[in-house]
Parts: structure tokens; sequence; C-alpha cells
């Protein structure tokens, strides 16, 4: 069965540094003949090393390096002719049960660790990201746990020191792991307070996809799972509470059906409604993208998701491809601007994975047309403050994750929607649906277009939305403050696509309130 991944969401965990001192031990089996001598001293408790050489068939040579090796081991002692175990060496055989000798090797660590203030256990230490503004907060609400942090540090460590050496001593091999205990903690230390970008994959099975499946990376195993459940459970009420503070859609909108529901899913179209319950068993069905005409393909989960993404990137170069045909080769022509709709919901934009898909596609269009291309960016004003979008979406150093961004007032019938347009060449729209009222996530359920008549029509109905019946256009960034731009230079190459009776009345496209 095809599961869908639809989204994934990344969490900022509040975590601590420690660096601890301690001592291991290794159990260690000694070499046959050793052990079997021990063994032997062990049930008759002396016996002259003649006797023992006797048995054994050994040398006058090899009997005294075997002698000499376990003397120097602290293992046994002479009494004249005769040989024994050392109390030490006769303690260790009732430690290992009476058997075998329970020999120990100790050594000294010094070693680095993190524990996060949500379940309190062990996390990744090392980690390094830019992108830590753009996810969701965590905050810890045991306070008193946190102000004992290094007596809890230990007891995380101590508790979680074989998963520790699976983790971040890989040089030791699973048969020596198995013969490591600690022998003792000497220090442990606070070091730097960090946030560790908790990411958390949802997936969900198109003939139930109400429910969403949680997969984590870097939990990988129940066991592991079952260690952070209050973790867990936290990242779970956090999916809620974003769900509940987004704008989402229960059917496709109206317009988007009128517009180009019927040429995409027409096997799915009944009384000017699209069945997108029906559209999710197709892909259930299908081994590759369903609804693929060459020109057009359905898509389910995010657009810069697997193979999503690569679909999006085919359709571009082939779009580039033809447009460049019928210029006999010349780029010049070709824009240079994608222009970007986000969706207002708190799902959007809250991974790495996104915005390395946002930076690919920004370079497979830049080497297309032959020189830099941007992505402008367009919000909405009145879901999301301007101030804080560019501040969650800006990088160090005064870079910002889109080259332009501007804000607009959207109806809640677009607002579902996450769509792009280069415009003349492709197009691509995604409704964040809800299968229910109670389902966990919405699946992102759409298309990528390089149809010519479909390109047109997503252009027309994105026109009508942002600049219809009055609507404004503010600059959010570069700009310093928010700033009212005019309209014609932000979607100019969408305007000028379009035929002259539609790019000069989009708003005519739309059913107003």
């Amino acid at each position: 069965m095809r599961m869908i991944e639809v989204l994934s969401q990344t969490f900022n965990v509040p975590c601590r540094r420690f660096s601890v001192r301690l001592t291991v031990a290794k159990n260690e089996r000694l070499p046959l003949v050793k052990e079997f001598t021990m063994r032997l001293l062990y049930v008759l408790r002396s016996s002259s090393s003649r006797g023992l050489q006797s048995f054994f068939g050994f040398s006058d040579r090899e009997m005294s390096i075997l002698m000499r090796d376990l003397d120097q081991a602290g293992l046994i002692e002479f009494e004249g002719e005769n040989v024994r175990l050392t109390e030490d060496a006769a303690r260790r055989f009732e430690e290992g049960g009476g058997e075998v000798p329970h020999l120990q090797d100790v050594e000294d660590w010094k070693e680095r660790f993190a524990v996060d203030f949500i379940s309190f256990s062990l996390i990744p230490y090392q980690v390094r990201t830019d992108n830590i503004r753009l996810f969701h907060e965590i905050k810890a609400v045991d306070d008193e746990k946190k102000s004992k942090a290094r007596e809890i540090a230990r007891e995380v460590f101590v508790s979680s020191f074989y998963e520790f050496v699976d983790k971040y001593k890989t040089n030791i091999s699973e048969d020596e792991r198995d013969n490591l205990s600690i022998y003792g903690v000497s220090a442990v230390d606070a070091e730097n307070s960090f946030s560790f970008p908790l990411t958390v994959d949802l997936v969900v099975d198109p003939t139930a996809p109400a429910k969403a499946h949680h997969r984590y990376g870097v939990f990988d195993s129940d066991a592991a799972q079952e260690n952070r459940r209050a973790l867990i459970q936290e990242v779970a009420r956090g999916i809620d509470k974003i769900k509940k503070k987004s704008i989402l859609a229960t059917e496709w909108p109206e317009s988007l059906v009128k517009e180009v529901g019927d040429s995409v899913f027409s096997k799915r179209i009944a009384a000017g409604k699209v069945d997108c319950r029906g559209i999710l068993e197709d892909f259930c069905n299908e081994t590759v993208l369903p609804y693929d005409d060459g020109k057009s393909v359905a898509i389910a989960g995010h657009f810069l998701k697997g193979d999503n993404l690569e679909a999006l990137l085919y359709q571009m170069q082939s779009a580039a491809h033809e447009k460049s045909s019928e210029h006999q080769g010349d780029n010049s022509g070709i824009t240079n601007k994608i222009i970007w709709q986000k969706p207002s919901n708190e799902f959007w934009g809250r991974d790495e994975e996104t915005f390395a898909g946002f930076t690919r596609v920004r370079r497979e269009m830049s080497s297309l047309v032959g020189h830099k291309s941007e992505i402008v960016l367009v919000g909405n004003r009145n879901y999301e403050d301007g101030k804080e979008l560019k501040k969650r979406l800006s990088r160090p150093r005064g870079k910002y994750a889109f080259e332009r961004g501007v804000v607009v007032s959207l109806r809640e019938e677009v607002a579902c929607m996450e769509a792009f347009v280069v415009p003349g060449m492709m197009a691509g729209v995604l409704v964040y649906y809800l299968p229910e009222s109670e389902a966990e996530v919405p699946i992102p359920l759409g298309f990528v277009t390089r149809d010519e008549v479909k390109v047109k029509s997503v252009s027309r109905l994105l026109l009508g939305h942002w600049l219809g019946q009055g609507r404004k256009v503010w600059e959010v960034w570069p700009a310093s403050e928010e700033t009212e731009v005019a309209p014609q230079e932000v979607f100019e190459e969408m305007i000028s696509v379009l035929p002259r009776s539609q790019s000069r009345r989009p708003r005519l496209t739309l059913n107003r309130r």
C-alpha cells in the first residue's frame, strides 16, 4: 500500500549540553588455558605447579610462562611448591557466579552529551542550523527539574549509557559494547543551552486519511520513542494547536474547480465538486503519480517533497525548453521570476527540506534562463503580521529565504491554497484539504502544469484574488518597513502574458462575497 508523506514539521526543543568524566569497566575473558587453570585452582583450592604441568602436558618453558603471566596479573600466589588463587581472583569467581572469573579492566572517559528539557532524555548535541527561527517552539514546562539540571543529567547519562555508546562511540564493536559498564562518575558539568530541531514526518494512508502516522528520524525505534513519551506527546499537542490556528479546506474551492478542476481531475468531478477522497484512493492504487497527461500531473503532499519536487522540476525544464524552441534557442525572453503564494496555515515552511527545495527550484530556474532568478512570496495580510513573517523568514547576515515578500488581503477560499506561477510557463496549486473535521493534519492536494490554457487559468484566478476589487499590495521585504507598492510592479509578468481583456479585469473571474 502506498503511503503519502504529506508534511514535515520541525520543533525547537529546549536542551542543554553537559560534559561528564567517568570510569568505564570492561569485562574481559582470559585466554582459554589461563581461564581453565584458574577454574582448576578454584575447585582444588591449591595445587603444585608440577601437577598442573603434568595435567596440561606443558614443557618447563610453557609452564613457566603461564605461571608468570598469572602471577603478574595478580591472579595467583605461591605457597612453597604449591600455587593458589589470590583472594581477589577467588572473589572474581564469586562475582561471576562460580563458573568463570569476572575480570575487569577500567579506563577513564571524558564525554559530552545533551539532554532535552521535555522528556529529560538524550538528544543529539552537534547541531548547527541557520533556520532555527523557521520552526515551531516548544517550551520547557518543568522548571523544578530544569533547576536541577546537573543531577538529572547524571541520571539520564547513567540510565542511557548503552544508547550513548551505540550512537556516539561508533568505534566500539557490539561485542565490546556488551562488556562495558559504568564503574563510577566523578563529575558532570553543565555547558550551554541550545534548541534542537526535532523533525517529525507526517504520513497518511490514503484509505484512512484522518489518522496521521508520526515518523521521527532521530528516534527510529519504538523503545527510543517510549523513552521520550513526554516529548512526543508535546509534539502531538503542538500539531493539534497548529491545525486549529490554520485556514484549511474541507473541499476544493469553487472558483478553483471552475477554472481548472474539470481539466485536471475529470475522473473525480461530479456536480461541480472534486471527490478528494476518491483522488486519494487513486494515489493509493497507482504506482506512479496519477492524472499525468504529460503536461499536467497531480500531486499529494507538498510541492517540494520527494517525487513531487522531481515532477515540478521536470515540468519546469520541459516548459523552458519549449519556450526556447519557440524563440529559436533564445532564452532572453523567458521570465526569471517565480511568484509563490504561501497558504494561510502554520504548517507551511516548517522544515529544512522545504527550504532546500526552494533553493533547488531557484537554481534550476537560473540555470534554464541563463541568469539569476528570484522568488516573490505572497502572504495573507488578514492572517499573519508582515513583520512576524519577515522575522521568521530572515536569515543571518540580513539575507532572506525569498528575494521579495509582499502581503495582500485574501479571502478564505484562496487562503487555504498554496500556489505558484512562472508567468507564461507553468503553474501549480495545492489545496490544504482536511478529510474530516477530526483529521489530525491537512493533506496538500493539487497539481503542477505547463499546459498553456491551465497556466493562464491559474494566473487569472490568482490575479483576481490578489488584485481584484481595489485590493492593495504591501512590500514587507527587502523594504526596511512595510510599504504599499503598485500591484503592476509586482505582478507585471503575470499580467502581461494574459489576453488584454483578462489582464485588465482579473476580478471578473471571482465569486465575491
